[in-house]
């Protein structure tokens, strides 16, 4: 993704956020809108995974949660099935596929400090804190940038 596209999509993902789409919705609207190719309704998606998994907290940050699905789309298996035995997939998955989606939850963490919803929102006293809404913002631009490194 070139420097251009990087920004845009960054900011398009930070606006959605602040027009109400949970942080993982925005995400994948951010990308579908550069992808007109694909079907919109596939942000239906990621509805589910704001907040740590329907608002939960107690799994993996929405926004890295989308970050994924979005890096799915130039790294994940088209065919599960290409390979032609067990082992040879499990050795894609090994050695092509999960090192992707590894290095992009190691470097969220990295800067987040935590891929979980409920450790990056502990500091604030309810879910409607306007200091909670921003650090998820930043998390949304976090993913945003650490994913475009990879799709």
């Amino acid at each position: 993704m070139n420097e251009n596209a990087k920004e845009l999509f960054i900011k398009n993902a930070v606006n959605y956020f602040g027009e109400g789409l949970n942080c993982a919705e925005c995400i994948l609207k951010a990308y579908l809108d550069m992808h007109p190719e694909l079907d919109s309704d596939l942000v239906a998606i990621s509805s589910g995974f704001g907040g740590g998994i329907g608002r939960t907290q107690k799994s993996t940050c929405g926004a890295l949660s989308a970050a994924c699905i979005v890096a799915g789309f130039t790294n994940g298996r088209k065919n599960p099935f290409e390979k032609d035995t067990v082992r040879e997939r499990i050795s894609q998955l090994t050695d092509e596929v999960y090192p992707v989606f590894k290095n992009i939850s190691d470097e969220f963490e990295s800067i987040v400090g935590s891929t979980i919803c409920f450790e990056m929102c502990k500091p604030y006293p309810s879910f409607n804190d306007i200091g909670r809404k921003h650090n998820c913002a930043k998390a949304v631009e976090v993913a945003c940038k650490v994913v475009s490194n990879y799709i």
